[in-house]
């Protein structure tokens, strides 16, 4: 079951969407999946659904609630009753606000790390979890509204934290449309008008980049009677002086793979990606070991794509599964872009 609360709250099974019946079970189901793991208390759940005056039948009503929300998912989401509550038994990678802010935790270090390719990548991912307003249609309880707030704050985090690594990637012209329409959207965000006037600069438009600070001095100064801020002046005054630091770092190229695509979300084993990271500083060949079914391919997979950065001609995934002639092994590693005098065969008898 996949559980959806970056938009209206939405269920996705194996056989297709699931829709809840009810807005007192909506809203049940929702307040449990915003604190999946974590058991609920009945007097929690009560206040939310019913407010500061539950009715004295309030208890026995939450049972039929649960009852029916039990019934129309059936045994695909375990909702278990605990001493003082109940909890829903899900995995973070089948919620998408968990996803959401791993995906974005992922990012903002690999940021930290200098990788900003791939923190472009898993910024962009956690970004496209959102389907609209967090938690839409639930705003009369007070823990929807309270979670929305938090998750837009994360959301506007990963977007300042992507537009910044695209920016270090040499993306300036093509971030130049996208970042018009959100300080239109946000006109008091500085963030968003600091970016759009290095992108503008970068783009060989400095008069632009000296009016987008003109408009955010307006926005601000008009509607809340502030001045920009320190940072924003001094960008305008770097543009004005053609600050040399202000030059745009030249537009890196993807890093070639052909690494297969996962439809769900990487989540934890961050100590056997360091080890690997570590044995891979050393050792040329580095194998997983391991008894079948315990993630060994899929661990190699993310060790490939979280150290593509280190290797100018990218990963390769080669499948040795299906070769039965040893003489297929040396075509199965070939690389366009590696030449032949480089990428010699090597005699399996090696291996």
């Amino acid at each position: 079951m996949d559980f959806r609360i970056l938009g209206p709250l939405e269920l996705e099974g194996d056989d297709g969407p699931i829709q809840v019946r009810g807005r007192k079970e909506e809203a049940l189901l929702a307040l449990l999946v915003v604190n999946a793991g974590t058991a609920v208390s009945v007097d929690a759940i009560a206040e939310e659904l019913w407010g500061d005056r539950p009715p004295p039948t309030a208890i026995k009503t939450l049972r039929s609630h649960v009852s029916r929300l039990r019934s129309q998912l059936g045994k695909a989401v375990d909702i278990e009753t605990t001493g003082s509550g109940y909890v829903l038994n899900a995995d973070r990678a089948t919620i998408d606000a968990s996803r959401f802010e791993d995906l974005l935790d992922s990012g903002i270090e690999h940021r930290r790390g200098g990788s900003h390719q791939l923190a472009a990548s898993d910024l962009a991912s956690s970004l496209d979890e959102w389907r609209g307003p967090a938690l839409a249609g639930l705003e009369d309880h007070n823990f929807a509204r309270t979670e929305a707030a938090r998750l837009d704050s994360r959301r506007l985090e990963a977007l300042e934290a992507r537009l910044a690594s695209d920016l270090e990637l040499g993306r300036h012209r093509q971030l130049v449309a996208e970042l018009e329409q959100l300080v239109s959207a946000h006109p008091h965000h500085e963030a968003f008008w600091k970016y759009l006037m290095m992108a503008l600069y970068r783009s060989d438009r400095q008069a632009d980049a000296l009016g987008a600070f003109q408009d955010a001095k307006a926005s601000l100064g008009d509607e809340l009677g502030i001045e920009p801020s320190e940072e924003l002046r001094e960008l305008e005054e770097q543009i004005l002086l053609q600050d040399p630091t202000l030059l745009a770092p030249p537009e890196r190229e993807d890093r070639v793979h052909n690494l297969p695509t996962s439809l769900d979300s990487f989540v934890g084993r961050e100590e056997e990606l360091d080890e690997i990271r570590l044995l891979l500083t050393d050792y040329r060949c580095v194998t997983l070991t391991g008894v079948g079914g315990s993630g060994k391919t899929r661990l190699g997979i993310e060790a490939a794509r979280s150290n593509i950065d280190r290797y100018p001609d990218g990963a390769r995934w080669a499948e040795l599964a299906t070769i039965n002639d040893p003489d297929g092994l040396p075509s199965t590693f070939s690389w366009r872009s590696v030449s032949r005098e480089v990428m010699r065969p090597i005699p399996v008898e090696s291996w």
